[in-house]
């Protein structure tokens, strides 16, 4: 099952997938509901999700390159947590639970390109320690995306 046909899935994620599509960097208009059921078991689950986040950040907050910029901007890591579980079940599920905009979220830290590196390098090694090739394949192309978006609307802070 590919990450597009689990969108298709949750119809009430439609207007949040088309927000994230942007950011994502990724459309397909293609209809994949009939296919749904049959791929369910292949689909990645809120349990990875949950795993891939809380592994991921415990390697982020103890990073000597981008843990300090974490760190101090983070006051609630459990609330920081939760919305970023949200934030990958709705890129990843579309379960529409994530309602916020990360561009504006990280317009004002201190990001360079040397961070998103480090951010993306971190992240797929935790994705391919918790998840299913597969999944963790599909996970770092979403984040590979959403990276390069991310780094093209921070971009505009310096201009």
């Amino acid at each position: 099952m590919t990450i597009e046909s689990a969108f298709h899935c949750n119809e009430a994620a439609a207007l949040q997938k088309q927000e994230l599509e942007e950011l994502i960097g990724h459309r397909d208009d293609t209809d994949h509901r009939e296919g749904c059921a049959a791929s369910m078991e292949s689909q990645i689950t809120e349990q990875e999700i949950s795993e891939l986040v809380d592994r991921f950040y415990a390697k982020v907050r103890l990073d000597p390159e981008i843990g300090p910029i974490f760190n101090e901007t983070v006051e609630d890591w459990d609330y920081h947590l939760r919305l970023l579980k949200d934030f990958w079940s709705t890129v990843l599920l579309g379960t529409g639970r994530y309602k916020g905009s990360p561009p504006v979220a990280h317009f004002k830290l201190p990001i360079e390109d040397k961070h998103f590196e480090r951010w993306l390098t971190l992240f797929e090694k935790t994705a391919d320690e918790v998840m299913r090739p597969l999944h963790a394949g599909l996970v770092a192309e979403r984040a590979r995306h959403i990276g390069e978006n991310m780094k093209r609307v921070l971009l505009y802070r310096s201009m």
